[in-house]
């Protein structure tokens, strides 16, 4: 279902312009992760992550860090 949406989003003429969808995961969510990633495989584009929000930022210890997710560059429609 995400991903049919997010296909459904940048295939639509308003979003025709844009080059980049960026996302914070955090390292144990998987599912996130294979969504993007597909989404790049599906768009013929690259995918590049990077730490974003460390652990420390956020209140209480049961938080993980979360990585920016960026895919784009630009994305072929």
């Amino acid at each position: 279902m995400a991903s049919k949406m997010l296909h459904f989003l940048l295939e639509s003429e308003a979003c025709q312009s844009i080059q980049f969808v960026e996302a914070t995961i955090t390292p144990t969510n998987r599912a996130s992760q294979s969504l993007f990633q597909k989404l790049a495989r599906d768009f013929h584009t690259e995918i590049h992550s990077d730490e974003f929000f460390t652990k420390d930022i956020f209140p209480g210890d049961e938080h993980e860090e979360e990585w920016r997710f960026v895919v784009g560059g630009p994305i072929q429609h």
